[in-house]
């Protein structure tokens, strides 16, 4: 109940009032929350939305007035616990054995249209352990949870090698939680402890694991998440580096800071941007003492710019095609882009650098294998992705 309207597990607030955003899911709290093909999706333990009439088996989107569902089941008691936008594409993680008829144990891939297998293959959880967070770090997947293989190996932090997950040493012992790129480094945070290199968070350059401005003092940290080159870290917690921070801390990779002196009651699970609005999502049920159930939003200064809309635009011709495609910039560059086109799965198959004042790209396509394919422009300004299809 929020204000005393009844709304489990998510609300939105309109300026004036809280309001129960079409209707209730029946959980106690959404695990996660992201923006993805102009939709607000969330995800978490919840059967049903819109008062039950919505059967949506932990995901769902919102569509304007209502709650609508994806096409899938979640098998084996299990349910998503997060999402990640990569290259076009929403990574699901967390404890399942198969989505639908699609065997993709604790991880699968939604295409806006599909769902693809990613499974973790060597994972045999028997309902225990989940996938708990996915990255793509120097051309590598990662993988943080709490799982373990059919010889009872545990995986806690583990990396792709093209056919199995393999695990990692961090030296450190508890819950990996959460993955976050910033700044050209994999950050990886959770519930852990082992001395050095840090408490509940700790950095990754592909080879060492060092420390992050210091602890995070608390139980633990649930999500990690890049905002405006800001690394925000949520979860329950009261200080980050030495500075006083109840359950959200901001990393600008010198030093740590507090969003607000705010005083959450428990945990944050995520944060997002959604209408250039910062909403906060978890298991709280008072802010300062306010009653606030598992969801607000931050109506202090955050300097959000619009993040829908993209530095720069292109798009494809012909679409679909099996020889080449042109890639049309809408307007002149005005700085050198990196091109690159991955597969499905992220896997890099072209890249070039294309210099300011180009307008058109010529792109050969003959040696690609029929599927969905993506191209990404990228400059310092920021990046566009499109995709395209090869028949």
């Amino acid at each position: 109940m929020v204000d005393g309207l009844q709304c489990r597990s998510f609300a939105s607030w309109n300026g004036m009032q809280w309001d129960t955003l079409g209707g209730n899911f029946n959980a106690n709290q959404v695990s996660s929350m992201i923006y993805y093909q102009n939709k607000l999706f969330v995800a978490g333990g919840f059967h049903s939305a819109n008062g039950g009439s919505t059967i949506c088996n932990g995901i769902a989107y919102w569509n304007n007035n209502h709650w609508e569902a994806l096409n899938q089941a979640f098998l084996n008691n299990g349910h998503p616990h997060q999402m990640r936008k990569m290259n076009s594409l929403l990574y699901v993680t967390g404890a399942f054995d198969s989505v639908n008829t699609i065997l993709s144990a604790d991880a699968v891939i939604w295409n806006d249209t599909d769902w693809i297998s990613m499974g973790v293959q060597n994972a045999y959880h028997g309902g225990l352990g989940q996938a708990n967070d996915i990255a793509y770090f120097n051309n590598e997947f990662y993988l943080a949870g709490n799982f373990h293989d059919s010889a009872f190996t545990v995986f806690d932090f583990c990396k792709w090698n093209g056919n199995l997950w393999e695990r990692v040493d961090t030296n450190l012992s508890g819950n990996f939680a959460s993955l976050a790129i910033y700044h050209n480094e994999l950050y990886l945070a959770g519930a852990f402890i082992g001395g050095a290199p840090g408490i509940n968070i700790v950095k990754y350059d592909g080879t060492n694991f060092t420390s992050v401005g210091g602890d995070i003092q608390g139980t633990q940290v649930n999500r990690l998440k890049v905002i405006n080159d800001k690394l925000f870290a949520v979860g329950l917690f009261t200080s980050a580096g030495g500075v006083p921070a109840c359950n959200i801390a901001i990393w600008d990779g010198s030093n740590w800071s507090a969003l607000s002196s705010d005083f959450f009651d428990y945990d944050i699970n995520d944060i997002e941007i959604y209408n250039n609005q910062l909403f906060v999502a978890g298991a709280f049920q008072h802010i300062n003492g306010v009653p606030i159930n598992f969801i607000a939003i931050y109506t202090g200064d955050l300097g959000i710019k619009d993040l829908n809309e993209p530095a720069l635009d292109f798009y494809l011709t012909p679409n679909p095609s099996n020889t080449s495609i042109t890639i049309s910039i809408s307007n002149s560059l005005i700085e050198d882009v990196l091109m690159t086109t991955t597969d499905a799965l992220c896997k890099k198959q072209l890249h070039v650098f294309i210099p300011k004042q180009t307008i058109r790209k010529e792109l050969d396509i003959s040696e690609l294998a029929a599927g969905v394919y993506f191209v990404t422009l990228e400059s310092e300004s920021g990046k566009v992705t499109k995709k395209f299809i090869v028949h």
